[in-house]
């Protein structure tokens, strides 16, 4: 669920659906803007107490945001960088000239840290590190999850088990007889796709946002 989600109270048809981002554009073409609660990386950025001296960030009015949600929780956008995009949530809106960052103390608190050092590197004009391993996809990763969206979108096509172990696989299963296929371990392996896709509709995907740990097995 993306910050874009709440500026809809409801459906706006019978039959239709609000979409935060462009369903038909290409997913590299887009950035949607997760909730900030949900995804530790955002960074929270309100008004800086007077007292301190000058701001080191820059006013809110000359961040260079892209993908903007202005909401009721305030204003949600992202900074496009080739290393790893900046998400940032100002509760305030832009309205504020002097900022700072706010930072939750949690579980999440090593990735929070690290996206306040890329983007205050970003903001002095130093190198950016790219976005830390934890918090990426690694190639394995990338191969697996576009293995569970095939398996699950053919299953939900009506595509029969053998048919999917097919595509995925590169074989052809139509040949075996059924205790051939019951002991096929590419029939095993295609339950555990499936299984791991469904857990991963259920909520498990938003582990991919916080680097969970749990999932790198």
């Amino acid at each position: 669920m993306t910050a874009g989600e709440r500026r809809s109270p409801g459906w706006p048809a019978a039959g239709a659906c609000c979409f935060p981002v462009d369903p038909a554009l290409p997913v590299l073409e887009v950035q949607p803007l997760w909730r900030p609660e949900l995804s530790p990386a955002t960074l929270i950025l309100t008004a800086a107490p007077e007292a301190y001296g000058p701001p080191s960030l820059p006013d809110s009015v000359d961040l260079p945001l892209t993908s903007v949600i202005r909401a009721a929780d305030g204003l949600h956008g992202g900074i496009t960088d080739a290393d790893g995009d900046h998400q940032l949530w100002l509760p305030q809106g832009s309205s504020s000239n002097r900022l700072a960052i706010v930072v939750p103390l949690d579980d999440n608190l090593t990735i929070r840290l690290n996206s306040i050092r890329r983007f205050q590197r970003l903001q002095t004009g130093k190198p950016v590190n790219p976005v830390p391993s934890l918090q990426a996809l690694s190639v394995f990763e990338r191969h697996r999850a576009i293995r569970m969206l095939r398996a699950w979108d053919g299953a939900a096509s009506g595509a029969s088990r053998r048919e999917i172990a097919g595509v995925l696989f590169r074989s052809d299963f139509n040949g075996l007889s059924a205790a051939e296929w019951k002991s096929a371990s590419e029939r095993r392996q295609l339950a555990r796709i499936l299984a791991e896709a469904r857990a991963m509709i259920g909520g498990e995907y938003l582990t991919l946002l916080r680097g969970d740990t749990r999932r790198r097995r």
